[in-house]
């Protein structure tokens, strides 16, 4: 069908007697055109992907805390997803100097509290692993009012090591205010995703994931 709209350029007589040569590329572009657009316009072939149950789990988690943390402003949270990246790297100096800048904005209510709470265990653990001090953990943490925000909240029988639970609800927890509200570190903290899937894989079984 196309190439009859272009059949006529060579067909039909034109005043200034146009050579064919000049003619032919013209008229087959004219042909050809509609096959580029449907190439580039054509809609994508979805590919299906099955979702990793911890993926899964890490996603409800974003979303159900979603409500709770929409005054953290995006200096702050920028704050907070450094000081998570920073201790993922090791770079505790610098969680300590992100924690605090982070934790001297939070708002005063209960999600500001919690939140100081996470932001306090990181930086003590930041500075424990600074100055060599491996088996030290913060004395600060969480309540039985904090559960509601936590990513793994077990019963008493289930807890292994409650050191080490706190201080990952602490960095499940800054992890998601940061994707939550500084969107400018939405990239890198997906790039590090794995960092948070491995605390949760880590829990697997006694959250009941398969």
């Amino acid at each position: 069908m196309h190439l009859a709209y272009a059949l006529p350029i060579f067909i039909v007589p034109l005043e200034t007697k146009p050579s064919l040569l000049p003619q032919a590329p013209f008229a087959i572009s004219i042909a050809i055109l509609p096959v580029r657009l449907h190439l580039r316009f054509r809609s994508p072939k979805i590919v299906t992907k099955e979702e990793d149950s911890m993926e899964k789990y890490l996603y409800e988690y974003i979303r159900r805390m979603t409500p709770f943390f929409r005054d953290i402003d995006q200096e702050t949270a920028h704050d907070i997803a450094s000081a998570v990246l920073s201790f993922k790297f090791g770079l505790y100096a610098k969680t300590v100097a992100d924690a605090g800048r982070a934790a001297s904005r939070l708002p005063m209510d209960e999600a500001g509290r919690v939140l100081g709470r996470a932001l306090q265990i990181i930086k003590d653990r930041a500075m424990a692993l600074e100055e060599s001090r491996v088996g030290e953990f913060s004395p600060v943490g969480f309540d039985a009012q904090d559960v509601p925000f936590l990513a793994v909240a077990l019963k008493a029988e289930e807890i292994e090591d409650q050191e080490s639970l706190k201080l990952d609800n602490a960095l499940l927890l800054l992890y998601t205010v940061a994707y939550l509200q500084s969107p400018d570190d939405v990239q890198s903290l997906d790039e590090h995703q794995n960092f948070v899937l491995q605390i949760l894989e880590s829990y697997r079984e006694p959250l009941n994931l398969k």
